[in-house]
């Protein structure tokens, strides 16, 4: 079976020696990005992390009794994909990276 920076990326190029992004790499792409679009992000986030809030205050509206619901645990722990190809959408990663908090 090949690595899994081939079965990844396609490539033997790409080397994936990690799948955690360590905080000094998050710096470093913070300073590569343009300041605006960070500030758009962060908002969007905030939005985000808001309407997950709330949507998971809203699972419980209209359950009578105990004839069904829905359990909400954290995870310590969580691996995300997030495709690029020709159009990356950061919104989309951000709806499925943000927990409601």
């Amino acid at each position: 079976m090949p690595p899994f920076r081939t079965i990844l990326s396609g490539s033997t190029a790409f080397k994936l020696t990690s799948f955690e992004v360590k905080p000094e790499q998050i710096q470093a792409a913070y300073r590569q990005v343009d300041q605006e679009l960070v500030e758009a992000l962060k908002l969007a986030a905030g939005r985000i992390r808001r309407f997950h809030q709330e949507q998971k205050e809203a699972v419980w509206k209209g359950v009578q009794g105990d004839e069904y619901g829905q359990i909400v645990l954290p995870l310590s722990r969580v691996g995300l994909y997030a495709p690029g190809g020709l159009a990356p959408y950061p919104s989309s990663l951000l709806m499925i990276a943000i927990p409601p908090g």
